[in-house]
């Protein structure tokens, strides 16, 4: 916690393991769970399903594209995915994440060579070749 913030990894109910993704803006138990353990703050930021986007405590969630990849807070919490570097999931191939300067929360996409980094993966037998393939497709 810092400040008006909650950082987690997975959600606010489980910290380290739960996935937060687009389909759980219509599970109310979830997001209600979820927005009732945040202690005071405004937002709370998480990661784990490396999907982008924002989960408004009025309901739904809104991808980075229709927000023109800036959320202009108000006075509503809300849960913030901030993407991933390394292994975006929305389908854009392009690495993710966010800023957040008080005013507004940002999206930022930036290419990467994700071909030499599926190459990486690859070269490793003890991992699946799945890992390095869903690279190609941001999945």
């Amino acid at each position: 916690r810092e400040d008006d913030i909650l950082l987690v990894h997975g959600s606010p109910r489980d910290p380290v393991k739960e996935y937060m993704v687009p389909s759980d803006a219509e599970q109310k138990e979830k997001m209600r769970g979820c927005f009732d353990l945040f202690d005071g703050a405004q937002f709370c930021f998480v990661g784990h399903s490396h999907v982008p986007g924002v989960y408004p405590e009025s309901g739904g969630f809104i991808r980075p594209d229709q927000m023109d990849n800036c959320y202009a807070v108000g006075e509503e919490r809300a849960i913030v995915n901030v993407g991933s570097v390394g292994q975006p999931r929305d389908g854009d191939t392009r690495t993710c994440f966010a800023t957040y300067d008080g005013e507004h929360i940002r999206y930022h996409r930036l290419e990467y060579d994700y071909r030499a980094t599926m190459q990486k993966i690859a070269a490793i037998p003890e991992l699946p070749d799945y890992l390095a393939e869903r690279l190609a497709h941001g999945r």
